[in-house]
């Protein structure tokens, strides 16, 4: 039986590497908001199915009680946090699953990448809600007068294959140039893919 490629890098430096997640609520390639109230950001939703991720769940679970106890002394609400249930969410599409919610602030666009680490455009048609992707994300704490959160900057997403797009057509599932070797990393990082 074939070992299992590692999927989840808790880093050193604090950030946070996921492969082969399903992006949802894509809006990485230009900035967005729910109310005028609210500042634009980038931002997307990032599943892992129970089924597929067990030991993933199970090891993030973990870092994001440390971090809560680390920043906190306690545990906060999970609607506070950005690693929640999916089955919480009120949403089809989540059940079954655990997702990463990830934001940036509008002048900091994330890196939005092809499996070959060169930019992607939205006209590629590469990232969409449905792809499979990986992706990297900076947990961070906020504890102000909007309350105690456990945050995530949303710093890189990479095309890693197609999936059903959400809301639209069925794409065809792209297996090509997965093979481990061809990717090494973006910026000397040899974990992504």
């Amino acid at each position: 039986m074939a070992k299992q490629e590692k999927r989840l890098f808790i880093r050193d430096d604090g950030t946070i590497l996921i492969k082969g997640v399903r992006l949802a609520y894509e809006h990485v390639f230009a900035p967005w908001r729910k109310t005028d109230k609210e500042k634009l950001k980038f931002s997307g939703r990032f599943l892992m199915g129970n089924d597929d991720f067990k030991e993933e769940i199970v090891q993030l679970r973990e870092h994001v009680k440390k971090l809560q106890k680390d920043h906190f002394k306690g545990i906060i609400k999970p609607a506070d946090l950005f690693f929640r249930d999916g089955d919480q969410a009120g949403k089809e599409e989540f059940e079954d699953h655990w997702y990463i919610a990830a934001s940036e602030n509008e002048d900091r666009p994330p890196a939005v990448l092809k499996p070959n680490k060169q930019e992607c455009k939205k006209s590629d048609d590469l990232i969409y809600s449905g792809a499979v992707v990986n992706v990297i994300i900076r947990p961070w704490a906020q504890d102000n007068s909007h309350g105690k959160k456990l945050n995530a900057n949303l710093l890189l997403v990479q095309h890693k294959a197609h999936g059903d797009k959400f809301g639209g057509g069925p794409s065809e599932v792209d297996t090509d140039g997965l093979d481990d070797q061809e990717f090494d990393g973006v910026g000397g990082d040899d974990d992504l893919d």
